[in-house]
């Protein structure tokens, strides 16, 4: 998905780590090296606290997030597997399942509609 205002780099930085993991993967097939992009969705720590963003993301409901403990286990799982991509969560797996079928276009105006959403509460 596109970033959204102030989370422009973020998007873009994650994008190219996502296909960066995906390449090394392939390119290490049958090496023993083993390669997996962990795509953790929201996961209850200090990341939060520590960046000032513990209140708006508050708001979310309860179901968005998953604990460290899981989306530790889920990643070592996928890389001992020798999964690609990882991403924890069947609420996770879903959005981007969503995401991925998007036209461009609308993943772009849902991306500028957070963007304003954003801007409105600063």
């Amino acid at each position: 998905m596109p970033g959204s205002a102030s989370h422009t780099l973020y998007g873009g930085a994650k994008a190219m780590l996502i296909k960066f993991s995906q390449a090394l993967h392939s390119e290490q097939k049958g090496s023993g090296v083993f390669v997996s992009a962990l795509c953790p969705g929201f996961t209850s720590s200090e990341f939060h606290d520590v960046n000032g963003t513990r209140a708006e993301m508050g708001r979310l409901p309860k179901f968005m997030w998953l604990s460290a403990d899981r989306v530790a286990q889920e990643g070592y799982r996928a890389v001992m597997k020798n999964e690609p991509i990882c991403i924890p969560g069947a609420q996770y797996r879903l959005i981007s399942t969503f995401a991925r079928l998007l036209p461009v276009k609308v993943a772009h105006r849902l991306g500028e509609a957070r963007s304003r959403v954003l801007v409105k509460e600063k």
